[in-house]
């Protein structure tokens, strides 16, 4: 029998393709695909296939499945063209009653694409489910599989998106709390001009967003509100399109919505740079800030940097030894040295590859990561054998190690707790 395809493309993150077989109603199966978000940015890992109308799933493995991924550039220059088109890795299998759950790898199908425009941008994903054998009393010609259209995302549907009441959209997660946690992300998850008002690239595109609401963060902060921005173009243009005024505005208006008496900043590259222009201009404003990778090079003065001895503001700043995109010796490293000028200071050494530098009134510390060959090394799990395997990065993303609660003070105390002090 030849088989008949249909392909359904939708705009988004969203969008899905089916297989359909020539067939009856009763080898009808819906599949419903599940994604998360992993160091890397997110990624479809799951596809759960409900087998209701069959009687046995005996002989499923994962040799029964091919999957498919189709990923197209849905803006930009290269609108239309295909970002890649390939089978997925199915790691595992699990059976809970009339239901199929395939594990993806994790270290392939992301949902974003990188444009030329240099902005992660959500693609068009198109997946087909082919089984690749007889499956109990049916012919395998015989199946078709009906793929939901919605993507679910267990972490990102925490939040909800917001069109900021002063030009600035934002993410939030309401923890029903007093205190807020404010993020800045990267240049790459900025929109473009304008002109996609996406909202969502600053969750997807690293953990940076959603692992302030993951329930250790939470726990930690004894609850906490997450607030991450997205800018309409990049946050370079802080001066010439008053950015800093915007943020600080809807700052203001989720504090006093939420009643919010503790504030935390937090940013990585072009949002570090964000997290230190907002403390130099509103030096009250947050009680403490972690500044990952500060692309303050050329950007902010040395004097600016004085300026902040005056705020209140703990900081705690994290970069790699070596970044080949912000220079760590004109950035956290030289933020550090005018900060810390005249106090005494402790440092720590770690097993795991970092030392950590500090003042002995525990308000600013300085974590830098060992690099290997212009990458940084986590430990990864993406194919759930229980076994964590190295991985390199980029080592301009030490935003890695923070989402994961790695840094530790001289004492030992972690990150995430440290800041939670500043947060009571």
């Amino acid at each position: 029998m030849m088989k008949k395809i249909m392909t359904i493309v939708l705009s988004g993150i969203m969008m899905l393709s089916f297989m359909i077989m020539p067939i009856h109603a009763s080898s009808s199966y819906q599949a419903q695909l599940y994604a998360s978000v992993t160091d890397a940015g997110e990624v479809v890992d799951r596809i759960v296939i409900d087998f209701h109308s069959l009687k046995s799933l005996k002989g499923i493995t994962k040799n029964s499945f091919t999957i498919n991924a189709k990923s197209i550039v849905d803006f930009g220059v290269d609108k239309g063209n295909v970002y890649y088109d390939t089978n997925r890795t199915i790691e595992k299998v699990k059976k809970m009653g009339k239901k199929v759950i395939l594990y993806l790898n994790q270290g392939e199908g992301s949902t974003l694409t990188w444009l030329t425009e240099q902005r992660n941008y959500p693609g068009k994903l198109i997946y087909t489910i082919t089984l690749n054998h007889d499956l109990y009393s049916l012919k395998k010609e015989d199946v078709r599989f009906v793929i939901k259209k919605k993507i679910i995302n267990e972490e990102t549907s925490k939040f909800r998106s917001v069109k900021g009441h002063y030009g600035l959209n934002y993410q939030f997660y309401n923890a029903n709390s007093r205190r807020l946690i404010v993020w800045f992300h990267g240049n790459g998850e900025g929109d473009i001009k304008g002109q996609t008002h996406n909202n969502v690239a600053q969750m997807l595109a690293n953990r940076g967003t959603v692992g302030w609401a993951t329930k250790e963060a939470q726990r930690t902060f004894k609850g906490a509100n997450v607030m991450a921005f997205q800018v309409p173009d990049t946050w370079y243009n802080a001066d010439s399109e008053n950015l800093l005024e915007k943020a600080y505005k809807e700052i203001m208006f989720v504090a006093k919505k939420y009643r919010i008496n503790k504030i935390m900043v937090s940013g990585a590259s072009a949002g570090g740079y964000m997290s230190t222009r907002m403390i130099i201009r509103y030096p009250r404003l947050f009680d403490t800030g972690i500044i990952i990778c500060p692309a303050i090079v050329n950007q902010v003065s040395n004097e600016d940097i004085l300026t902040m001895k005056k705020a209140k503001t703990s900081i705690w700043l994290v970069q790699g030894e070596t970044d080949a995109s912000v220079d760590p010796e004109q950035s956290s490293k030289r933020m550090w040295s005018l900060l810390s000028e005249g106090q005494r200071v402790h440092q720590r050494t770690d097993r795991f590859g970092y030392t950590t530098y500090e003042t002995a009134n525990d308000r600013l510390k300085l974590t830098l990561y060992k690099t290997y060959d212009g990458k940084i090394k986590v430990y990864e799990d993406y194919n759930y054998d229980h076994r964590q395997e190295a991985v390199y990065y980029n080592d301009h993303w030490t935003w890695i190690y923070v989402m994961r609660n790695h840094p530790r003070s001289v004492k030992g105390i972690s990150i995430f707790n440290w800041a939670s002090r500043y947060m009571k």
